[in-house]
């Protein structure tokens, strides 16, 4: 009876080099480590592109005494095994997927992602397994003003109240209000511990155009929003709409209004402003 089994670990530089997404064009070297009761035949790469399969036959490999391994993988068998590959991705972005496909004797083993498909440790399965990801992206260069700038980060409704009555429009419905700017955040959830009402203090766009002159006083020259797009929470991470500024915070005009602020005569790359 032959009995195997095997290593791989897309986040260890080892077994997956370079680890996390590659720019287009990039070489990846693949390794998967072997454990068996008899000699592997073959170990095969497979990955799918997003219009092709392609297959890439992997060769054995000289053992590396220092990379890890799983203490679940057996220590006791004869036929220790390293197999090594590499793969050229598209000159285009987009996603490729992979897994392995072993041949031992009369058996096809197959090496997929983990149950919970986040990638690292992986193990055998009976089936095709679920793939790896791998994210290819463009190459991009980071504008020198923003290597140089100092950043301030916004979170719109906590930062600055124009309105001297406090809210003055679109206040939303289930919305807690609150009439002093020092009050602690609360939230009212239900049973299940999801929150029913968010609360809100009244910050607005209109708001940080105001502070502008602090900013610069800071010396600030990027500034950083927290997602001002129209949501029912206070923070806007669940946006409902991309295109629609949130009403609590302001309308596209008052938004190009701080854009237009911010974009000083003077600027470009090589003086950074807002």
């Amino acid at each position: 009876m032959t009995v195997f089994n095997a290593y791989h670990n897309s986040h260890d530089l080892f077994y997956r080099e370079p680890f996390g997404a590659v720019t287009c064009g990039q070489r990846i070297t693949f390794r998967l480590r072997t454990f068996s009761t008899v000699p592997v035949e073959a170990c095969v790469l497979r990955l799918w592109e997003t219009d092709q399969e392609i297959a890439i036959s992997m060769h054995q490999s000289i053992e590396n005494s220092q990379s890890s391994v799983s203490d679940s993988v057996p220590k006791s068998f004869e036929d220790k095994g390293l197999f090594e590959g590499e793969y050229e991705v598209p000159n285009s972005p987009g996603l490729i997927w992979y897994y392995f496909e072993i041949r031992v004797g009369s058996q096809n083993f197959h090496y997929g992602n983990n149950l919970k498909r986040l990638g690292g440790e992986g193990r055998l399965w009976e089936q095709e397994p679920p793939s790896y990801q791998i994210t290819v992206h463009k190459q991009t260069e980071v504008s020198k003003w923003y290597k140089r700038g100092m950043m301030y980060q916004i979170f719109v409704d906590r930062f600055y109240c124009d309105h001297e009555n406090g809210f003055a429009i679109h206040p939303r419905k289930n919305a807690l209000l609150h009439a002093n700017w020092s009050d602690l955040p609360i939230y009212i959830k239900d049973e299940l511990g999801r929150v029913t009402d968010w609360d809100f203090f009244g910050g607005t766009l209109q708001g940080v155009i105001e502070k502008l002159p602090y900013f610069k006083e800071l010396g600030i020259n990027i500034l950083y929003f927290n997602p001002i797009f129209d949501a029912p929470s206070n923070h806007k991470y669940d946006t409902a709409d991309y295109h629609q500024i949130d009403p609590m915070y302001g309308d596209d005009a008052v938004f190009k209004q701080l854009i237009d602020k911010t974009h000083v005569k003077g600027y470009s790359d090589k003086n950074p402003r807002f």
